[in-house]
């Protein structure tokens, strides 16, 4: 949040949102479903280009995970002494959760190729997808807030 010289708090405009945070807010979850897709595919098929990149695809659900986790954090520090609210909290433990069950998935994969795929890959995949949305539901709300003139405002903490 800015503030003018009257000391009061300025509206943010959706036009005027970090292009770097609307792309990191999507990507992760869409990669995702990808790494859920391929499964099916492996699954139903026996395809192992499906397996291959169902790992590559995890590896680009870490990366731009870290890269989303890191833009949140100097966002967070940016922004000052703020406290968090609750739904905050469990918008960071989501994702914390999500980066560390992407990663725990992505390990049993590369020791234990396509036999870690059913049911414990399809498994990991739909659970972190499923938490994904959740915590992406949580963001929409923490994020998006009217104000009195109908602008959004940005309320984070």
């Amino acid at each position: 949040m800015s503030q003018n010289d009257t000391g009061r708090t300025l509206a943010v405009k959706p036009e005027n949102w970090d292009i770097l945070y609307i792309s990191l807010d999507r990507l992760p979850v869409s990669l995702m479903a990808a790494v859920l897709l391929c499964d099916a595919v492996f699954w139903a098929a026996g395809e192992v280009f499906a397996l291959r990149a169902a790992e590559w695809l995890l590896g680009g659900v870490l990366l731009t995970g870290i890269m989303a986790a890191a833009n949140g954090l100097f966002v967070y520090l940016s922004l000052g002494r703020l406290r968090p609210t609750r739904v905050c909290l469990l918008h960071t433990g989501g994702n914390l959760l999500v980066l560390l069950l992407s990663l725990f998935n992505l390990v049993l994969r590369i020791n234990q190729g396509g036999d870690a795929l059913v049911p414990a890959g399809i498994g990991l995949s739909g659970a972190t997808l499923l938490l994904m949305m959740a915590t992406a539901r949580l963001a929409r709300g923490m994020a998006r807030r009217r104000g009195p003139d109908d602008s959004v405002r940005f309320n984070l903490f």
